[in-house]
């Protein structure tokens, strides 16, 4: 399965490492690299309907830093389990982060996409959905849905929250006119903006 896959990928990982004596770190690599080749044939065989593979999402960090596969992570992003339709925002935006380091921005997208819907829920706490932008903003994708989900609950949010979720948009040179309504429910705290620690 995908997920002894990525098990196997993470033990790989430990001994392709620099640390490791040289003809083993070699060794380590090349496996990798014939992992990641089986890892896409899986996928691909997946996609035709010839198998059901499946991915803990919690696990698909392994797979997504394995050699070529993150390039393809739009196609792993639907063979996770839960689906990202399904998952809870606290793993999401684990996967978001993950994918971040993984330099695999397709699946972050995905991943980032399924957040927006959640954080756009009534149920989900304000608190939440600032974590949310700002995890989405540090990856640098959706920056415009980021800001529109900021946007709609701008309001509702701590002064500090919203505070910090701008500046993470604004770090990555997001604009628009989502951010700037942001910004002016911020400029209306002047006074919850004075007591904000310094930075």
């Amino acid at each position: 399965s995908l997920t002894e896959l990525g098990r196997l990928a993470e033990a790989l990982k430990v001994v392709a490492t620099e640390g490791a004596a040289p003809d083993l770190q070699l060794r380590g690599t090349d496996a990798m690299h014939s992992l990641g080749k089986v890892v896409l044939a899986r996928i691909v065989a997946s996609e035709r309907g010839g198998l059901g593979a499946k991915i803990r999402l919690d696990d698909v960090g392994s797979l997504l830093a394995l050699p070529g596969v993150g390039a393809h992570g739009d196609a792993l992003a639907r063979h996770t389990s839960p689906s990202l339709t399904d998952a809870p925002l606290k793993s999401l935006l684990s996967a978001v982060s993950t994918a971040q380091a993984a330099d695999a921005p397709a699946f972050a997208r995905e991943a980032a996409q399924a957040a927006l819907l959640l954080v756009a829920q009534p149920h989900t706490s304000p608190v939440e959905a600032a974590h949310a932008v700002r995890t989405i903003a540090a990856s640098g994708v959706l920056l415009d849905h980021a800001a529109a989900a900021l946007g709609r609950r701008a309001q509702a949010m701590e002064t500090n929250d919203l505070a910090t979720a701008i500046v993470a948009l604004g770090d990555k040179s997001c604009e628009g006119h989502d951010l700037r309504a942001a910004c002016q429910e911020l400029a209306t705290r002047k006074q919850n903006l004075e007591r904000l620690p310094a930075a």
